[in-house]
């Protein structure tokens, strides 16, 4: 790192340093729940719901029970049955994305509540949008397109989603906002 003085690389390192052990705390709670095989029923039962909705404004012939769900419709004859299990409701995606939030170090809690307000629904929705997709496109292509969407398109879109929030996030919401005064005051570099 030519040109960068050791005291601010140090700085840098212990920055990224602090960041790397926040986000292995803060992800924990995923591991905890996949040893323990936490009940996420409500939260998987919720996503069909919703999933459901939306797919009857579209058209489709939804029946559902609990996370069970059979859709009629579309270009093929036989209803498309599946389940939407706990991977699929997003959870992880979601747990993630508050993770990094919190973890980057000297953030205010304003921003980082902001960074959550913002990013947490916006991945709710994707998740619901990737549940949809994945239904319409297995009713317009078949199940192997189906599948297909679901085992390559979105594990990786949903990923994509979760890191451009957050690096999003990081570089265009300023810590001070323009609305802001700047604090007034005599600094130490002025004395």
């Amino acid at each position: 790192m030519a040109g960068i003085s050791p005291g601010k690389r140090n700085r840098a390192l212990y920055e990224t340093l602090a960041f790397l052990l926040r986000l292995l705390i803060l992800v924990m709670p995923l591991y905890l729940i996949l040893y323990f095989s936490v009940d996420l029923t409500s939260l998987t039962n919720l996503v069909a719901w919703e999933a459901s909705v939306v797919l009857e404004t579209m058209g489709y012939q939804v029946e559902r029970t609990g996370s069970f769900m059979l859709v009629h419709g579309g270009s093929y004859p036989q209803p498309f049955r599946f389940y939407i299990s706990p991977d699929s409701s997003g959870w992880k995606s979601l747990l993630l994305l508050s993770a990094l939030i919190i973890a980057v170090p000297k953030v205010s809690w304003k921003k980082r509540s902001i960074g959550l307000a913002i990013g947490l629904p916006i991945v709710w929705l994707g998740n619901l949008a990737r549940v949809v997709s994945i239904v319409v496109i297995e009713r317009s292509y078949g199940l192997e397109a189906g599948m297909l969407a679901h085992d390559m398109l979105w594990r990786f879109g949903l990923s994509i989603l979760v890191l451009s929030i957050w690096l999003g996030w990081m570089h265009y919401l300023p810590e001070q906002h323009r609305w802001q005064r700047p604090k007034r005051g005599i600094s130490q570099r002025d004395k």
